[in-house]
This record gives C-alpha cells, sequence and structure tokens, in this order.
C-alpha cells in the first residue's frame, strides 16, 4: 500500500498567523485568572471534598471547606481572566 503525503502551506501565512495569536492571547488570560484563583484557594486552605470541582461543588452541603474564600477565588478569577481578554483582544469593527 502507497501512502501520499502532501505538504501545504497558505501563500500569505497572515490568516494563520493571526488565528495562533488570538489563541495564544486566550490561553495566556485564562491561565493567569486560573492561576490567581489557584492561589486565593491555596492560601485560603480550600479543599473540595468531592471529586469532581468547580462551581456546582458549592451546591453540595459540605464539600467544600472555607466556602466564602472559595467563591471569592473563583469571582476574582473570572475578574483577571475578564480584565486580561479586555486589555489584549483587539474590539470588533464593522467593515
Amino acid at each position: 500500500m502507497k501512502h501520499l503525503i502532501a505538504i501545504t502551506s497558505c501563500p500569505t501565512g497572515v490568516a494563520h498567523t493571526l488565528l495562533a495569536a488570538e489563541a495564544l492571547k486566550k490561553t495566556a488570560a485564562s491561565l493567569g485568572g486560573s492561576a490567581v484563583a489557584g492561589a486565593i484557594s491555596m492560601v485560603s486552605g480550600v479543599q473540595l471534598l468531592v471529586p469532581h470541582g468547580g462551581i456546582f461543588a458549592v451546591l453540595i452541603p459540605g464539600a467544600v471547606t472555607h466556602l466564602l474564600p472559595y467563591l471569592a477565588a473563583i469571582v476574582t478569577g473570572t475578574v483577571v481572566t475578564a480584565a486580561a481578554l479586555f486589555l489584549t483582544k483587539k474590539p470588533i469593527t464593522n467593515a
């Protein structure tokens, strides 16, 4: 059996570079917000006593220790992520 391998590229490469740059901005913003939320949770001694995590663990009685710092960490991480996206992403303009 013969295999066919083809190598192609975009003639200008512009679209791919912009797409990659946008993905990196989103990833960096998400990592920053997650790092802040994780740091607040660790410093506050928050423990999740369920195998899954996230905001839905709050609905299970006794599943989250130090509930208020946990909620503060989630809110702060979300605000940091939103601020980073706001500062790095270009606004959408109508053509």
